[in-house]
């Protein structure tokens, strides 16, 4: 297992700034959030030449891109999400990453898992061209979030460089069995956002009711050879810095 840290924990930061601060915590692998109209790269518009600056500037290697939600409202709506993640994955490739992380949209937005596939199906075609872990993510109250979820996306979508990234924080929040969910697809995870919640509300590692130890143990007797990384949303953003070093040191020694 390697060890990551995801940009969303400086959220209301500069990607400068988000990046200094991941490197001050004495982190090495990024996963950079790279949602349009949102925090903290836009692969249709923003220049990938400053980014890679700013990653050796930070002595940081680029792990993973968060590309956003696929929009299940439609399958037209879906393959338009594809579209920009290819563009993330030629970004990707150009820097060095791994893994495409992505989820659904809302499901009181409409649309269906069926839509979704469709999307992901055009995406599956294209991986030929791309040395990439595509990992669908789970999420509250989105159409990926329950086992019967994967067992329809995963009986869909048959390639192995496609796979889940499980979210530990939502997975407690939709109340799901992780250890049931590993038992089942823990040769498709590929990636693993580790948070810690209280219901539905991001805490500091450690501080929650999300068993992230028991995620980790699990995934280490599947085999699991990707990377955790670091996702807080905490309400005490003042106290970010902190819990982002502190997380470091408990992941540590999860995964040595």
């Amino acid at each position: 297992m390697k060890l990551a840290t995801s940009t969303v924990c400086y959220s209301d930061a500069s990607l400068d700034e988000a990046l200094n601060r991941t490197a001050a915590a004495g982190w090495r692998n990024l996963e950079l959030v790279a949602i349009p109209g949102w925090c903290h790269f836009d692969c249709n518009k923003d220049n990938t030449a400053m980014l890679k600056d700013l990653l050796a500037k930070y002595g940081l290697k680029l792990a993973a891109l968060h590309a956003g939600g696929i929009q299940c409202t439609s399958a037209e709506e879906a393959k338009k999400s594809v579209e920009y993640f290819e563009k993330c994955m030629l970004i990707g490739t150009e820097l060095g990453a791994s893994r495409l992380v992505f989820t659904g949209s809302r499901r009181d937005q409409g649309g269906s898992l069926d839509n979704a596939i469709e999307g992901l199906k055009a995406l599956e075609e294209k991986l030929d061209m791309y040395d990439f872990h595509i990992c669908i993510e789970n999420h509250y109250r989105n159409w990926f979030e329950t086992i019967e979820d994967y067992d329809v996306l995963m009986g869909a979508l048959a390639d192995p460089r496609i796979g889940i990234t499980m979210d530990t924080g939502h997975f407690t929040s939709s109340e799901v069995d992780m250890t049931a969910f590993i038992d089942r697809f823990g040769d498709r995870v590929k990636h693993v956002h580790v948070k810690d919640h209280i219901g539905t509300q991001s805490v500091a590692i450690g501080a929650g009711e999300t068993d992230n130890l028991a995620v980790v143990n699990a995934l280490a007797a599947k085999g699991f050879d990707g990377y955790l990384s670091l996702e807080l949303e905490v309400e005490d953003k003042e106290n970010t810095d902190g819990y982002v070093a502190e997380a470091r040191e408990i992941m540590e020694e999860w995964a040595p």
